[in-house]
């Protein structure tokens, strides 16, 4: 499947991924990123510098983003995220 675009396009519709994917078949971007697995999550900071690289179960994702943010000068409750994301019914349908 990866070295078939148009199943990934097809991928990326049917699951609804919103965020930057690409197509990586002799793995250069993988090498350069050091990614980890699929998906791998990156957090950087605003000088592009990696401060986070790990996956969405990762324990030390929330602490880094809220350091993060709170060197940013902003403070968000990280546990109403998830209500903040979820989709609405009319989103859905």
């Amino acid at each position: 499947m990866a070295d078939d675009p148009e199943l990934l396009q097809e991928a990326i519709k049917k699951n609804k991924i919103n965020w930057r994917s690409f197509n990586d078949p002799n793995g250069d971007i993988r090498d350069k990123w050091q990614a980890i697995g699929i998906p791998t999550i990156l957090l950087l900071d605003e000088h592009g510098v990696i401060r986070f690289r790990g996956h969405a179960n990762d324990k030390m994702l929330e602490p880094t983003l809220q350091k993060l943010l709170r060197e940013m000068g902003s403070e968000v409750d990280l546990t109403k995220l998830d209500e903040m994301t979820q989709e609405t019914p009319e989103e859905t349908e």
